[in-house]
């Protein structure tokens, strides 16, 4: 386009036709032209990861998030570090503390549709038992002790409830998709059990 505009601007044309010719405004014709090339970067931040490392990095904390293991943003920080040092990227990072930058992994964060999100506070014990095989045998369990001993519905109680918790009070904020919460709430309203 370049070219085309430069041969245009030989044959004696002015820079307002060439401009509208090609359907740009005649400031950003005169700045290309004074440029050479055009832009090469945009403000004063350059990426350090192409595209497909990003989706890369992206989809192992996706992966990470959906089995219960969320990155806080200083962990996220560091294993950015770990995978430009493992994929040999050559990279702006501090060596010292081993991490990445903040405002660059801030950045790419908003691109990538990731957050920070408070977790829902779920013990270990309660994820690693709440499985398939293991709420058939609960239900198994439940009705052969039904058949067996008839109990009424109202003498069923529910003892684990001693006031003592052991899921932390204060969770720390992981990175994690911003897309997640609204998907939880379309299938909640569409009946669906996730």
């Amino acid at each position: 386009m370049l070219e085309s505009a430069k041969q245009m601007l030989r044959a004696g044309q002015s820079k307002r036709s060439i401009a509208r010719d090609l359907g740009i405004t005649e400031g950003a014709l005169k700045k290309k032209l004074k440029m050479g090339a055009g832009v090469t970067k945009l403000g004063r931040f350059v990426s350090v990861f192409t595209s497909e490392e990003k989706t890369q990095l992206k989809e192992h904390v996706i992966d990470l998030d959906s089995h219960f293991y969320g990155l806080i943003f200083k962990d996220f920080r560091k294993l950015s570090f770990e995978f430009a040092e493992t994929n040999q990227v050559s990279n702006p990072f501090d060596k010292d503390t081993k991490m990445a930058g903040k405002v660059g992994l801030k950045l790419k964060k908003k691109k990538n549709k990731l957050s920070l999100r408070v977790p829902t506070k779920t013990s270990l014990a309660r994820i690693m038992g709440f499985n398939k095989p293991q709420v058939d045998l609960l239900f198994q369990n439940l009705e052969e002790l039904m058949i067996k001993h008839k109990f009424p519905p109202s003498r069923m109680f529910n003892m684990d409830e001693s006031g003592i918790s052991t899921v932390p009070n204060r969770a720390p904020r992981v990175v994690s998709v911003k897309v997640k919460k609204l998907s939880e709430k379309f299938h909640r309203q569409k009946g669906v059990i996730c």
